[in-house]
């Protein structure tokens, strides 16, 4: 009995032949689309958004605030200071000729902070009858300052005490020119004299 050949059954009948399976080819120039998408960063100039902007705003502010601070606690402690010098120095005069002179030293204070200060060479007297013209005090303070710098040159050079009522004028004439110092100025040249830390400094030297 005759082989029986290829692709065929013993009983004669053909077997189907399949044919292999290929997988598919895929393209390589084909771009595949993601099924997710990235989420969206906002960037500026291909960096990250950073807060720096808002640090820098508060930096500046911190500075600002102490800053304020500094002015305001100037604006207290300064004039807080002149004022209880000042007080300490009256209670601390005692003897009628150091309440004198204690006068000459506030009023003199004043006319150098106007720019009208005694010079070295000159005498009480020379200073009281040229300090009215250049810190622009009235005839009133002229006579006042003019009374008061008499009442300190005998303060200074008397032997004996001068009477308590000589004490009570040169005060009164010392608060005279201080007065009339404060209205012949400015507004700006009140707030710089009162915070100006220069007599705290004279003053404790």
């Amino acid at each position: 009995m005759p082989e029986s050949q290829a692709g065929e059954s013993a009983n004669g009948t053909t077997q189907p032949t399949t044919a292999p399976t290929t997988p598919p080819t895929t393209n390589p120039n084909q771009s595949t689309t993601a099924t997710t998408r990235p989420r969206e960063t906002d960037l500026s100039n291909g960096k990250r958004p950073t807060s720096h902007g808002r640090s820098l705003a508060e930096r500046i502010l911190f500075v600002v605030l102490i800053l304020a601070s500094v002015v305001a606690l100037w604006a207290v402690a300064v004039p807080s200071l002149t004022a209880l010098i000042r007080h300490r120095r009256r209670t601390a005069a005692v003897a009628p000729n150091d309440r004198v002179l204690l006068a000459w030293q506030e009023a003199n204070g004043a006319l150098a902070a106007a720019g009208a200060g005694r010079q070295p060479h000159e005498t009480l007297a020379e200073h009281a009858g040229r300090a009215p013209g250049v810190a622009r005090l009235g005839d009133d303070a002229a006579a006042a300052l003019a009374d008061l710098a008499d009442s300190a040159a005998v303060a200074s050079y008397a032997e004996g005490p001068v009477p308590p009522d000589v004490a009570l004028a040169a005060m009164r004439d010392a608060e005279a020119v201080e007065d009339a110092v404060s209205a012949a100025s400015t507004r700006r040249q009140r707030v710089v004299r009162a915070l100006d830390p220069r007599p705290l400094v004279k003053s404790n030297s």
